[in-house]
């Protein structure tokens, strides 16, 4: 798992652990941190620092059902994403990852 293996000296704590990513927690701050692996950029992208486990986990799975489709493992169940999957079908990952991290802390908790 190449998310993981970036990470392992690092002084975050994975908190949820998903094939290309996941979500970190920053003890000194206590903050969240999502974390995914995209083919688009070939790297691992930083979704956004965020106050509730619960945004950071629906950050990942919204870019994950991006990048993956059916096939994503989320954080959450799949069936909390099914209202939001035409704006996300209508929107290119760019766009997405930029409105993310616009509002690091406005995401709907599931």
């Amino acid at each position: 798992m190449p998310a993981c293996q970036l990470f392992q000296s690092s002084k975050m704590e994975w908190v949820h652990v998903a094939p290309l990513g996941g979500v970190l927690k920053d003890p000194a701050n206590g903050r969240y941190s999502a974390v995914i692996w995209t083919e688009q950029h070939g790297r691992n992208v930083h979704l956004g620092s965020f106050e509730e486990f619960s945004y950071a986990g629906q950050s990942y799975d919204l870019v994950a059902i991006k990048c993956m489709g059916q096939a994503a493992v989320t954080v959450f169940p799949r069936q909390h994403y099914a209202r939001f999957q035409h704006e996300l079908d209508s929107r290119t990952l760019d766009l997405l990852l930029t409105m993310l991290r616009a509002h690091q802390d406005y995401t709907e908790r599931p």
